[in-house]
């Protein structure tokens, strides 16, 4: 079997507390560890807390697909964690926005009014009551002309 030290350098993952491998050369007592290097990608490797890599507690290495469907997962599992954080930063900022749109609205309620405004608001207003007085007027004519008719008929 073949020692690595590149598994010590790269990230990897305590498997349980409680996996307990051979003693060190300093006599400690060594963790199984899962790899996540390159060259090892979820092997199982006894590791001191000092030292490292101890040896390894696989007893056979990966083979292709395995390595290559781990590092997939890696990598894939990086990228969306990169996705992630860019897309809580982007909320973040867009959070910040709105929140400075909101206090800034909130400031500009004494905004002067031009006097033409209020001239447009009057006439819309003359015209609304026209309109309803209009529509009034032909219901009543409507009504009489039914009248007329049923009146002409019976």
């Amino acid at each position: 079997m073949t020692r690595s030290t590149s598994a010590s350098s790269s990230s990897s993952t305590a498997v349980k507390s409680s996996d307990v491998g051979p003693l060190c050369r300093c006599s400690r007592a060594t963790k199984v560890t899962l790899s996540w290097s390159d060259d090892n990608p979820g092997r199982r490797f006894h590791r001191c807390e000092i030292h490292g890599f101890v040896s390894w507690a696989d007893t056979e290495e990966p083979t292709n697909w395995q390595k290559e469907s781990l590092l997939e997962a890696r990598d894939q599992i990086r990228h969306y964690k990169r996705e992630a954080a860019s897309l809580r930063s982007t909320l973040a900022e867009t959070n910040a926005t709105i929140e400075m749109l909101r206090s800034s609205a909130r400031g500009n309620e004494d905004v002067e009014i031009h006097p033409s405004a209020y001239q447009l608001l009057d006439m819309f207003n003359a015209t609304k009551n026209t309109m309803r007085i209009m529509f009034i007027i032909t219901w009543v004519l409507l009504f009489l002309a039914t009248v007329v008719i049923v009146a002409i008929i019976a």
